[in-house]
């Protein structure tokens, strides 16, 4: 005796008890926010949205230093590690706490083209981070000339970065003046004058760096009375 059982044709896509179907695919999944399996998640999401593909970086064609901040200049090789994390750094986006950069590794471009191109590679965590997705996007940074102000002092009049400024009034001005020029000497210090000046009631002393001139003024200024002094920054 031969007994026949009919099958539910759609017994075979039914999700066993406690799991449900993908969206996208009907697969039996683990249920998730999403309603999607890995697969499909990482196919639909996009982890890369709100960073930009474009950016600029500022470099000087003379002393070829690329601009870091306002007044800091850094020279990196081609492709080098260094450069590369400059680039980085000029995308906000990739700093966000949301995504991790996991590679990041130069496209190559025309040396002469004036562009770079950086492919980083992001991971976001998903689902309270139970699912990891990576992605993987190119940015195009477009190289911008710009001189910087060592190299526009270099090629003006004003070569000097600091311009200190002796006065002394009253009776017997040459007598602090001889007393400081004998003391720079003494303390080696007159190699980091660029020039200087004789005025009337005193001297301006220039300088290429703040920080020269005020080692002046620890060192040998305020041993000589009676001056009264002023510092000035070339802008």
């Amino acid at each position: 005796m031969l007994c026949c059982r009919t099958m539910d044709p759609l017994a075979s896509v039914l999700p066993a008890q406690g799991r449900i179907l993908c969206c996208l695919c009907g697969v039996s999944i683990i249920p998730n926010a999403a309603a999607m399996c890995i697969p499909c998640l990482q196919k639909q999401a996009d982890i890369t949205e709100g960073i930009p593909r474009e950016a600029e970086l500022i470099m000087c064609k003379k002393c070829d230093r690329y601009q870091v901040q306002n007044d800091h200049w850094v020279h990196h090789d081609l492709e080098s590690t260094g450069l590369l994390s400059l680039c980085l750094k000029r995308i906000p986006a990739l700093s966000a706490a949301s995504v991790k950069i996991t590679h990041a590794t130069w496209i190559w471009t025309e040396p002469h083209s004036k562009r770079l191109k950086v492919l980083v590679e992001l991971e976001k965590g998903l689902m309270d981070d139970k699912v990891a997705i990576t992605q993987s996007i190119p940015i195009s940074y477009t190289i911008k000339n710009k001189q910087c102000m060592d190299c526009i002092r270099e090629n003006t009049d004003h070569t000097w970065g600091c311009l200190l400024q002796l006065r002394q009034y009253g009776m017997g001005r040459k007598t602090p003046f001889a007393a400081l020029e004998t003391q720079l000497i003494k303390a080696n210090i007159h190699s980091l004058m660029q020039e200087v000046s004789v005025v009337k009631e005193g001297m301006d002393i220039y300088f290429k760096q703040k920080n020269q001139a005020e080692k002046v003024l620890g060192r040998c200024v305020w041993n000589v009375f009676g001056m009264r002094l002023s510092v000035y920054e070339c802008v």
